[in-house]
């Protein structure tokens, strides 16, 4: 549905290096990588991925899984389900 109304949708899974997104597939990128992304999105809180760089890095972040509790540089930038 994000897509279709223009969004660009990217993902990160270090488990998973893939993805079929609608009618593409889509590969995983790296989200400590600064971006043009106006919302990183938390749904799966990974031990391999470091919070506190994506945090640095992203414009916004909704994190569904308290993944940035631990994080301290940024937090006004994140808002949790």
């Amino acid at each position: 549905m994000l897509e279709a109304k223009g969004a660009e949708i990217r993902y990160h899974d270090p488990q998973l290096p893939e993805v079929q997104l609608g009618s593409r597939v889509a590969e995983s990128v790296d989200p400590t990588v600064k971006s043009s992304a106006d919302l990183v999105v938390i749904v799966t809180n990974h031990s391999r991925v470091d919070y506190e760089s994506v945090v640095a890095v992203a414009h916004r972040v909704y994190d569904t899984r308290n993944a940035t509790r631990n994080v301290t540089l940024g937090k006004e930038k994140v808002r949790k389900l």
